[in-house]
């Protein structure tokens, strides 16, 4: 990503990992063409390819990584089965990992 942005005449995205979350600083241009800074901080980050419902996701998960997709499904409102699609997403993406069994296991989240 980094890369990205200097080849597109942007300066570099910066990172900053903190205990308990990460974020994503992104400079975008403006109609003018000057560049103007975008900080987009969330308990997850801001990654490319993850949608809204899939953040809510991986912020409950931080939260409470022992979470079933049953718990997250009435948290955020959509249902046990959209809930497990994105989960799939996610872990296709690298961005989710289950760790231990089934039952007893729990949801790491893996920063950059």
């Amino acid at each position: 990503m980094r890369n990205g942005c200097v080849e597109a005449g942007l300066p570099a995205s910066e990172f900053k990992i903190l205990p308990t979350m990460f974020s994503v600083t992104f400079h975008t241009r403006d109609n003018n063409k000057a560049v103007k800074k975008s900080n987009h901080k969330n308990s997850v980050g801001i990654n490319v390819g993850i949608n809204e419902t899939q953040r809510k996701i991986l912020e409950i998960m931080l939260e409470t990584p022992e979470v079933t997709a049953g718990q997250i499904a009435e948290d955020i409102g959509i249902t046990k089965r959209r809930v497990e699609s994105n989960i799939s997403q996610l872990k296709a993406l690298g961005v989710l990992e289950r760790v231990g069994a089934r039952k007893s296991g729990r949801w790491v989240v893996k920063q950059p």
